[in-house]
């Protein structure tokens, strides 16, 4: 397989092999006695040693998910300003994690001759700011708009008490105070618009003493739209 990253093996799994039996080779050699101290920081850090020892294999085999998923003739090498954050923060990601396939399709953006100007190099910082639900978000947000009621004790309350009225296809985040926690962290990262209105009594929802009912909206920013279009798979 074409090492189309530009990176080589990031991970010398002889070394860190190396590491973790010199690590116990006292422990080994006095089996019986007290553990050493050695043995005993070494074990603090067992999990870790052997996650570097797998991540190379971890990374192998999503690169060349990427490269079946990219047409030959138009893949490219990667340059490693967007490559190599990206394969760094890939070692440990769980596979099932949306996060991970955000990663993934930046990545196949990367080696793509015709998609390379969408892989800007921030948006693998900002990927890594994300949660799994930010991320569902970002998705429904590229087709939709959302639109919710706050509950807040006056508009420049930071604090949102209760939300209520939204359309957002979660039914328990719909109606949960950190969506706009959520959209108001989008905001701040410049990937979503997020109005807040001037308080109204919106008829068909209920009160709630000592709190007034303001409409939100979130939509895309330009920068949120070519973010997700870099990151989200083709035809999502």
């Amino acid at each position: 397989m074409e090492d189309l990253t530009g990176l080589g093996k990031l991970a010398n799994s002889k070394l860190v092999n190396q590491i973790y039996e010199d690590g116990f080779a006292d422990a080994t050699e006095e089996a019986g006695k007290a553990l050493t101290d050695l043995t005993k920081t070494f074990r603090l850090f067992t999990a870790p040693i052997q996650l570097l020892a797998t991540a190379q294999d971890r990374l192998a085999a999503y690169c060349e998910r990427v490269r079946s998923e990219v047409p030959e003739e138009r893949q490219i090498e990667a340059s490693p300003s967007v490559a190599t954050p990206i394969l760094l923060e890939l070692r440990y990601m769980e596979v099932e994690n949306p996060i991970t396939e955000m990663y993934l399709n930046l990545l196949k953006c990367a080696v793509d001759r015709d998609r390379v100007g969408d892989a800007h190099p921030a948006f693998v910082k900002i990927i890594g700011q994300l949660s799994p639900d930010e991320a569902m978000i970002l998705h429904h947000l590229k087709s939709n708009k959302i639109e919710l009621v706050e509950y807040r004790k006056e508009l420049r309350d930071p604090l949102v008490h209760a939300v209520d009225g939204s359309d957002y296809p979660d039914p328990v985040l719909a109606k949960s105070p950190q969506l706009s926690m959520f959209l108001e962290h989008l905001e701040f990262l410049n990937l979503v618009l997020y109005k807040v209105g001037e308080p109204m009594i919106l008829g068909d929802l209920p009160l709630i003493a000592g709190f007034r009912q303001f409409k939100a909206s979130a939509v895309l920013t330009q920068f949120g739209r070519l973010f997700v279009s870099a990151c989200e798979p083709d035809g999502s």
